[in-house]
């Protein structure tokens, strides 16, 4: 049996959204100019315990009122690239939503974040990149390799239309991080060259 997503249970117990009928639930708005959600870091080499912040972003799509996000992490030589947390900068000039008023949750098990704005039938336009949120993975004490973060394209993460239908959308290239003991002697190295 397929489990509810976070959007549908979130929505149905807190009765946000009355325009949300099974009739219209799943079904895109348009497959013509695909939206595209993006990840992105600027850490691209981190210690084993380390943090890594991974920023998502989302180009053209219209009459959004909300979104959920999944990030997957993949790969390395051993350990492993464990959620820590969602966070959304509201602050920031390019934030989807600006500073209007959302209603955020995360569920801890899953670790998909929910960001639904909160007028039932406002939406916002991006034709340009705009930023949706922040995910923190950290690096497990014995990881080691190069590891990749990825969009779940699977129902887990979604785009939704003022109109309460999913919008299509496709994952930009994947996220590479690599991790492992050798960064910091490459670091110390670098640091004594510099003096």
């Amino acid at each position: 049996m397929k489990r509810k997503g976070l959007f549908k249970t979130f929505v149905a117990a807190a009765g946000i959204v009355t325009v949300m009928a099974t009739a219209t639930y799943g079904k895109p708005v348009s497959d013509v100019d695909q939206s595209v959600i993006t990840a992105a870091t600027t850490q691209r080499q981190v210690l084993p315990g380390g943090l890594i912040r991974v920023d998502v972003y989302l180009q053209s799509a219209k009459d959004i009122s909300g979104y959920q996000l999944k990030l997957t992490a993949s790969g390395g030589t051993r350990g492993s690239l464990e959620l820590e947390g969602f966070s959304v900068d509201k602050s920031r000039q390019d934030s989807l939503f600006g500073n209007a008023q959302v209603i955020e949750t995360m569920a801890p098990k899953t670790g998909e974040l929910l960001v639904i704005r909160q007028n039932g039938n406002s939406s916002a336009d991006s034709t340009q990149q705009v930023y949706l949120a922040t995910a923190t993975f950290r690096a497990s004490p014995d990881a080691s390799g190069a590891f990749t973060v990825n969009i779940d394209t699977s129902d887990q993460s979604l785009l939704i239309h003022a109109q309460a239908s999913k919008i299509a959308f496709r994952a930009g290239p994947a996220v590479q991080v690599t991790v492992g003991k050798k960064i910091r002697d490459r670091i110390n190295t670098e640091s004594r060259s510099a003096e």
